[in-house]
């Protein structure tokens, strides 16, 4: 159970390791003054990592599936965020906002807040699966490696490990709490 407020985000976006730039799309999850409040968003380094709502807004709910993706084509990126379970759809097009494309991820974390990292909130299992990158080479599988993963610590306490990937390197489970889940199962 989660004391104070707390705050979760899970994306997925291009740059942003090792590099100053990154855009990104994704949900956060988070408990402030009491109740739980959900919210998709997109944003960039180039407005600030301000959280941008679509337009039109797009609600998720606990336990709602959601795919997203950050495309770059024809010198424009395309992202859109869709919630599966209700068939939402938030599309977002940039035409002048330049990526160094350098890396390609998928995180869960504990948000900046206020410009402090703030208190992760309590999340179930969330599934990065399947995951694909789709470079000036065409699409192909991430490849995860276990390595690739990293443990979120909060205070000395460990809130949160990925799994391995799973068998086709394109996907993992991250749970929050300090029990390593299993990798997510082919169907």
């Amino acid at each position: 159970m989660s004391c104070g407020n707390t705050f979760s985000a899970a994306w997925v976006g291009v740059g942003g390791f090792n590099d100053a730039t990154l855009i990104q799309t994704g949900t956060e999850q988070d408990f402030v003054n009491g109740r739980a409040q959900y919210a998709a968003w997109w944003t960039t380094d180039a407005q600030g990592y301000a959280e941008t709502s679509f337009s039109p807004s797009v609600t998720v709910s606990p336990g709602d599936t959601i795919s997203a993706s950050v495309v770059m084509k024809n010198g424009s990126w395309a992202i859109t965020l869709t919630d599966t379970t209700t068939g939402a759809v938030g599309s977002q097009p940039l035409r002048d906002y330049t990526n160094n494309e350098l890396s390609a991820e998928w995180i869960m974390e504990a948000p900046g807040i206020g410009g402090r990292q703030s208190t992760i909130a309590s999340f179930s299992t969330d599934t990065f699966d399947p995951g694909a990158i789709s470079g000036r080479s065409g699409g192909s599988s991430p490849s995860f490696a276990a390595t690739d993963g990293g443990i979120l610590v909060q205070k000395n306490t460990i809130e949160s490990i990925p799994s391995n990937p799973d068998s086709d390197k394109d996907g993992f489970a991250i749970p929050h709490g300090s029990t390593q889940p299993d990798p997510p199962a082919k169907t």
